[in-house]
């Protein structure tokens, strides 16, 4: 946001918190804000206040589907291979879970 000619951060909404690429999608991890409009400046390290849903776009940008995998995530990474999604979540402790998009 520019107020007074300054641009100033908006840290209420982060936008992308980790993004990873697979055979037909880049994947965002990314909060959807029309289900969960949290104040993302009242996160901080508390990990189950992490977003729950990745973003699926196409090589052209454009949005293919929302997931919600159904426990907050905080990494991802993908095989170019194939549709694998690899996340570290928290259910309640730490996990690593495997998903084919």
């Amino acid at each position: 946001m520019i107020e007074n000619q300054i641009l100033k951060p908006q840290t209420q909404r982060k936008g992308a918190h980790d993004l990873a690429l697979t055979k037909d999608y880049i994947v965002v991890i990314q909060r959807d804000y029309e289900v969960n409009n949290i104040d993302e400046s009242t996160v901080g390290t508390d990990f189950s206040k992490m977003p729950t849903t990745v973003f699926l776009y196409d090589y052209n940008g454009n949005i293919k589907k929302i997931v919600d995998v159904g426990i907050p995530i905080f990494r991802i990474a993908g095989s170019i291979q194939d549709n694998s999604l690899y996340a570290m979540g928290v259910n309640p402790d730490f996990v690593i879970i495997k998903f084919q998009l």
